[in-house]
C-alpha cells in the first residue's frame, strides 16, 4: 500500500500542477451563472428549473473531467514511455493501476466535495444533496476505473474514445435492454451489453433533489455496486498490464 501512496500522490500532484483545480472551481463558479440564466427560461417553476440546470451541468462537469482528463494524462505517460520507469522499479502492477485510482480519485472526491458545498448554499436539502453526490461519485468511480484501463493500452484521442463509448453503454443497456424488440438476436445483444456493462440509470438520484422522490436502488447497494465493478475493472488493467511487452 505504501508504493501506491506514492503512485497516488504523484498523481494528485500531476492533476494540480496542471491547475486542474483552479479550472474546475471557476468553471463550477460559471455553472452556477448559467443555471440560473437559462432557468429564466424554463417553463417550471424558475427555482425548480435553477435547481435542475444547476445539478444538471455540475454532473457533466464532473464527467467530462473523468472522460476526458484522465484517460489523456495517463495515455500521455505512457506514450512518453514513463511505464519503463515504473516497471523498472519493485513495483506490482495493481500497485501501479491502484495508485494511478487513488490519486485521480482523490482529485475527484475533492471537486465532488466543492460542488456539494457549493450546491448547498442554493438548496437547502442536506440529505438529498448528500445523497445525489454520493451516487454521482460512485457512477464517476466506476468511469475513473475503465478510463485507467484504456488511457494504459490506447493513444490519447482512442483512449477518450474508448472511454466515452463505455459511459454511453452504461447509460443507454438497461432501457435498450427494456424496450428490445422480439428479435432473438437483438434481445441476445441487449442482454449481453447489460450484463457486460454497469448500469448508470440507478445512480441519478435528481428526483430526490428537486422533487423528494426517493431512489429506487438504496445508497448502500449502489456503493456496493460501484466498489464490485471498480475491483473487477482495476484487476482488469492489473493483469493486462503485467502482460504488457515494453
Amino acid at each position: 500500500m505504501r508504493k501506491s501512496r506514492v503512485i497516488a500522490l504523484f498523481a494528485f500532484k500531476e492533476g494540480v500542477r496542471d491547475r486542474f483545480m483552479v479550472a474546475f472551481l471557476i468553471l463550477a463558479l460559471v455553472i452556477v451563472g448559467s443555471a440560473y440564466y437559462l432557468s429564466l427560461f424554463s417553463a417550471v417553476k424558475e427555482r425548480v428549473a435553477f435547481w435542475i440546470n444547476l445539478i444538471s451541468l455540475f454532473y457533466y462537469l464532473v464527467t467530462f473531467f473523468t472522460i476526458f482528463f484522465v484517460p489523456l494524462k495517463i495515455s500521455f505517460e505512457m506514450s512518453q514511455n514513463m511505464a519503463l520507469i515504473y516497471r523498472s522499479k519493485p513495483l506490482s502492477p495493481w500497485e501501479f493501476v491502484f495508485g494511478k485510482f487513488l490519486g485521480y480519485g482523490a482529485l475527484l472526491s475533492l471537486s465532488v466535495i466543492f460542488l456539494f458545498i457549493l450546491t448547498l448554499i442554493f438548496i437547502h436539502k442536506p440529505i438529498p444533496v448528500a445523497s445525489y453526490f454520493s451516487a454521482l461519485l460512485f457512477e464517476q468511480f466506476i468511469t475513473l476505473s475503465a478510463a485507467i484501463l484504456f488511457g494504459l493500452y490506447a493513444s490519447q484521442s482512442v483512449a477518450v474514445l474508448l472511454t466515452f463509448m463505455f459511459y454511453f453503454l452504461a447509460h443507454t443497456t438497461y432501457e435498450f435492454a427494456k424496450v428490445a424488440s422480439d428479435n432473438g438476436v437483438v434481445q441476445l445483444l441487449s442482454q449481453f451489453f447489460y450484463t457486460l456493462f454497469p448500469s448508470y440509470d440507478f445512480y441519478d438520484l435528481s428526483p430526490l433533489v428537486v422533487y423528494g422522490i426517493a431512489p429506487t436502488v438504496p445508497l448502500w447497494r449502489l456503493g456496493l455496486y460501484s466498489l464490485i465493478y471498480t475491483l473487477l475493472i482495476l484487476s482488469l488493467a492489473a493483469l493486462l498490464y503485467r502482460r504488457r511487452e515494453l
